[in-house]
């Protein structure tokens, strides 16, 4: 008994089945693949239509296969399943790992903004101590009376301020005087060569100054590492304060600048310390994450 598979879409696919395997395998392959005489499957061949032996044992193999991909499938979708839960879970320690650090890093930003505000008000005093000691007026010295005139002509001959009989003490100066250095083109561009005067020109921006300096001396240009990452944020506070605060100007620029390009680099110097802050976290995280998927625990 045999079965027409021009009208049998099933069966068509059972015939091209037979045709690929015996293609690839090899006829006495495929008969003791379907467990039948290698005759049988033959004359299907040739005929071009299925017998019902040949179609039922097509069908079983067919089926048997097709279970078992459905098995290894579900095999392997379990296990995806299995994954995708555990990177869920690292991804939620990731987070609040980066929030940890979002958090101790606002608290750094903090207590450095407190520690700088405290440097400024410091050196501001110290400023004014200066200022006032400097702009004091020596006391008045009144008329020396004759019995002090006498007294300091016996003098001992053996004290300091006495220079002999018959003069007078020497007097220190009124008033400290500033030394005398050459005038500067302008004192509002910073240089990177040192000055004798630059504690005088700069005022209290001197301290940013000099570690501006000592930061452009020693760190190179380009790096990719997180210490270069850490002296570059320092770098581009450092000439940001300068900029704003001090309304200095840096380099390459050799005489002052107006508001508008001061404005204009230091939303540029802003943009750059702000994707260099989030490069340095995600560095950090990196870091955190690398260490916990090798030993499975995380040391501070």
């Amino acid at each position: 008994m045999t079965t027409s598979h021009m009208d049998d879409p099933h069966g068509l696919m059972l015939m091209g089945i037979l045709s690929e395997s015996v293609r690839t395998k090899g006829d006495r392959a495929t008969a003791k693949w379907l467990g039948l005489d290698r005759r049988t499957i033959l004359t299907c061949l040739e005929k071009g239509e299925l017998s019902l032996k040949v179609r039922v044992a097509l069908d079983s193999e067919v089926r048997k296969e097709v279970n078992a991909a459905q098995v290894e499938m579900r095999v392997l979708l379990e296990q995806l399943d299995t994954r995708i839960k555990g990177l869920e879970l690292r991804c939620g320690e990731l987070v609040k790992e980066f929030e940890r650090w979002d958090t101790t890093i606002k608290a750094v930003r903090q207590e450095f903004a407190k520690e700088n505000r405290a440097l400024v008000r410091r050196i501001e005093r110290l400023e004014r101590r200066q200022d006032s000691e400097t702009d004091s007026e020596a006391p008045p010295r009144s008329e020396p009376s004759r019995a002090g005139v006498a007294g300091m002509r016996r003098s001992d001959p053996g004290d300091p301020l006495s220079l002999g009989r018959g003069r007078t003490r020497i007097e220190a100066p009124e008033k400290p005087t500033r030394p005398w250095f050459p005038p500067r083109d302008h004192d509002e561009v910073v240089t990177m060569e040192a000055a004798p005067d630059d504690s005088y020109v700069y005022g209290r921006a001197w301290p940013l100054v000099r570690e501006w300096r000592t930061l452009r001396r020693n760190h190179p240009g380009k790096g990719t590492t997180l210490t270069w990452m850490e002296k570059q944020q320092r770098l581009l506070v450092v000439e940001a304060a300068l900029l704003d605060e001090h309304q200095l100007t840096l380099p390459p620029d050799d005489q002052p600048i107006d508001d508008l390009w001061r404005a204009h680099i230091l939303n540029w110097k802003r943009s750059d310390l702000h994707v260099l802050r989030r490069r340095i976290l995600r560095r950090k995280l990196l870091r955190w994450a690398r260490r916990l998927a090798t030993f499975g625990i995380w040391w501070g």
